[in-house]
């Protein structure tokens, strides 16, 4: 029988049966799930700081404005909301990798490894561009206003 993600939202699933091995994935997915809503959290804030960043250079010609945005506080924020969900990525991918590599040595997994590995050097660099980013967007807030962090 076919089962899919609204018979499991309705309960119609029968979880007695459920191997540990699909306990630890469904695990993992969770917190894939909710890595993936931190990750849509942080671009919105980088809308609202792009928005902001409008904003600030067109205020700099009205002399009407009364309220300044400081659009690097979003940027900021965004990107260490990225941060915080490529390291739950990075930490999944090894995760998932180690459960692979014990099934392959079991004899209970017949593929290459090859694109786990692969996926774990991409979340390494990753995770580690956006380490980057954080460091350049705290550099951009803390040395001026004025200036919109751009590209990031």
């Amino acid at each position: 029988m076919d089962y899919n993600y609204s018979d499991y939202n309705e309960g119609n699933m029968d979880f007695e049966s459920i191997t540990e091995y699909d306990k630890e994935e469904l695990y993992l997915l969770n917190i894939q799930h909710s890595a993936d809503i931190i990750v849509i959290l942080s671009d919105i804030l980088s809308y609202v700081s792009t928005i902001e960043s409008i904003e600030l250079i067109y205020n700099k010609y009205d002399k009407n404005t009364k309220r300044v945005p400081n659009p690097d506080i979003p940027a900021v924020q965004s990107i260490q909301l990225l941060m915080l969900a490529r390291v739950a990525y990075t930490a999944i991918s090894f995760i998932r990798y180690q459960h692979l590599y014990e099934r392959k040595i079991n004899g209970e997994f017949d593929f290459s490894l090859e694109p786990n590995v692969n996926a774990n050097i991409s979340n390494i660099l990753r995770t580690l561009g956006t380490y980057y980013a954080l460091i350049a967007a705290i550099g951009i807030y803390n040395r001026d206003i004025s200036q919109p962090i751009i590209g990031i």
